[in-house]
């Protein structure tokens, strides 16, 4: 009697367990379809002064390491074309990835470099560019530009964690996901806007 119910307690566990990964599949699907409908039609728009939009969106500088702060405003800005005028500081930052869909002619495994960057009123992170984990004898990873630079990107809100998504490490400055928090962690950056800007690949 007691093998019984404890049998009837295990296959109860694992369907709650196997509902629960289901509805989560489900809504990560629905959340990459929005981001698959964005990325198409937001482009293009004309580009507007990124500042512009933080004000016009009330969209705060987050400090002290919040958590993730994906919400309706970030999700607004998703894939809107923005331009930054500034200068970059910080050393990047890796993003672990794979590149599947390149715009240019890099792709497969490896890392998005993100950095830090100082507008006239905000600071956020950049994202530079992709640098696979084989990198070709001809190619050379640039350095940041010195100075005040200017020019269009695409804004991106943080990516949702998965299942099986590593731990960040925060010491070699290696994150397995876009998210704001933990670039702030991972680079002592204490108050930056919870989105991060993609710049052109030709940039």
């Amino acid at each position: 009697m007691i093998a019984r119910i404890f049998t009837v307690g295990l296959i109860a566990g694992a369907f709650v367990t196997l509902l629960g990964r289901g509805t989560w599949q489900m809504q990560r699907l629905a959340w990459k379809e929005g981001l698959i409908a964005q990325a198409q039609e937001r482009p293009q728009m004309a580009a507007v002064p990124l500042d512009d939009v933080v004000e016009e969106f009330g969209l705060s500088p987050q400090s002290s390491y919040p958590e993730d702060a994906q919400t309706a405003t970030t999700d607004a800005l998703a894939y809107r074309r923005v331009t930054l005028e500034g200068s970059f500081f910080e050393d990047p930052v890796r993003v672990f990835t794979t590149l599947s869909d390149p715009r240019g002619p890099l792709e497969g495994p490896g890392y998005r470099l993100k950095q830090g960057f100082q507008t006239r009123r905000n600071v956020l992170f950049v994202n530079r560019g992709f640098i696979p984990f084989e990198l070709p004898a001809d190619v050379a990873v640039r350095q940041a530009p010195v100075g005040t630079v200017r020019f269009e990107g695409l804004v991106r809100p943080d990516d949702q964690a998965g299942f099986f998504t590593p731990d960040p490490d925060f010491d070699e400055r290696l994150i397995y996901r876009r998210s704001v928090s933990q670039l702030q962690q991972a680079t002592g950056v204490s108050v930056a806007l919870p989105i991060t800007v993609d710049m052109p690949a030709s940039a």
